[in-house]
């Protein structure tokens, strides 16, 4: 029996918890003043819907002419760094799930940055900086096996570029960047929203947002460490030793 507490938490009650934990998520400096997962849940949950009516989900596969275009990064708007395009909106208005939650990542450190400088530099990354940043967000392995750190994706790009931390699994807080995959080894890219439990207190799943096939591009899903019976198929259960949490936490140690 799944607890249903939580499963439907409103915007205002994660926002509010979020408020009661702000002076934990950042130390000195100019990021004292700026609540990141606040931020970050504002921008999937609030009033200005990220999705479009004519948003679908889309994973380009590698027999995909479109494929080999590196500048469709599976986004909603077109995204620029220090005046160089990174990502098209696909004709299709295709997304993915690594290419929305970098795009949510990228929005809230963009207007973050450009509230410290007026260039939009972030944390003094340059263009390649930006793109090594894309790459390990995005799981480009370049013919290497799936392996710790590469297969953290969002966890590998935050901490590698020093724009955040990884997490204990049971300190995941809503709006936490996550890395997971499931147990025939596909994998996803989301933002943390919370726990399911089971009637012993038992964390047994969790709720997240992302643009994934079950909701045809952007929405939110529930997924499960164990319990069988609740999942499609056993195997489609996700490892929880490959649960990787990234907090953005740009400047924090």
């Amino acid at each position: 029996m799944i607890s249903q507490i939580g499963l439907t938490l409103p915007l205002l009650i994660l926002l509010s918890m979020l408020n009661c934990a702000n002076h934990n998520m950042v130390k000195t400096g100019a990021i004292s003043s700026f609540s990141f997962q606040k931020q970050i849940l504002q921008t999937i949950l609030g009033e200005q819907k990220l999705r479009h009516e004519d948003d679908v989900y889309y994973w380009p596969k590698a027999t995909d002419p479109e494929a080999v275009d590196s500048t469709h990064l599976g986004t909603t708007v077109n995204i620029d760094y220090l005046g160089e395009r990174l990502s098209n909106v696909r004709e299709n208005r295709g997304t993915h799930c690594v290419g929305m939650s970098w795009q949510v990542c990228m929005s809230v450190l963009q207007d973050w940055a450009q509230a410290q400088n007026v260039t939009g530099e972030i944390s003094g990354m340059g263009v390649n900086d930006m793109k090594d940043f894309v790459d390990k967000w995005f799981v480009k392995l370049k013919g290497a096996p799936l392996a710790v750190p590469p297969e953290m994706g969002a966890v590998y790009a935050l901490t590698s570029h020093k724009l955040g931390k990884r997490i204990q699994l049971k300190k995941a807080q809503a709006g936490d960047f996550v890395q997971f995959w499931r147990k025939d080894n596909s994998g996803h890219s989301s933002i943390f929203l919370h726990w399911v439990y089971d009637k012993q207190g038992e964390i047994v799943g969790f709720k997240y947002w992302g643009s994934q096939p079950t909701t045809d591009g952007i929405g939110t899903g529930t997924e499960y460490f164990s319990l069988e019976e609740f999942a499609l198929k056993p195997e489609k259960l996700v490892e929880r030793s490959r649960f990787y949490v990234g907090r953005l936490s740009p400047g924090a140690d």
